[in-house]
């Protein structure tokens, strides 16, 4: 099916429109869900130049490995292909810590002060020890 430009529930659900964001603003953010972006034409003709193939061979490795592949076609006209066996979102990704970290930085940079970002991320590593209470207190916006 085509990807046609909706509400950002339809962006969200969308596997074509976040790879489309993705290469087009290198991230897919709330920003990428503002009415700008969802209706950004480059972003649709990018999503429909995407094409969604099942592979069966994945099946039998998930749920142990949540994985995938992309293949890109270059202006050149050759085709580079990268599997990955756990993305950034899978909880067996190495890196996932990391990036939950930077995701939440730039979720809330410009909301929180900087030594709040870092209490909060610094409770990342102890959530089973850390009580909600004061996680809440690190992240509070003060509004003058």
């Amino acid at each position: 099916y085509r990807y046609t430009p909706g509400s950002a529930l339809n962006a969200q659900m969308s596997l074509r429109y976040a790879v489309a964001a993705a290469l087009i603003h290198g991230a897919v953010l709330p920003a990428q869900f503002e009415p700008s972006c969802l209706n950004d034409p480059a972003i649709a003709a990018q999503a429909n130049a995407i094409e969604i193939v099942h592979d069966p061979r994945h099946d039998a490795w998930y749920p142990s490995q949540f994985c995938g592949w992309v293949e890109v076609e270059t202006a050149s006209g050759d085709i580079e292909r990268v599997e990955v066996m756990n993305p950034s979102g899978s909880a067996a990704n190495p890196d996932r810590a990391q990036a939950i970290r930077r995701k939440f930085s730039a979720q809330v940079s410009g909301l929180l002060a900087t030594e709040q970002i870092a209490q909060v991320q610094a409770a990342f590593d102890r959530f089973d020890v850390t009580p909600l209470a004061s996680l809440l207190d690190a992240a509070v916006v003060s509004r003058g």
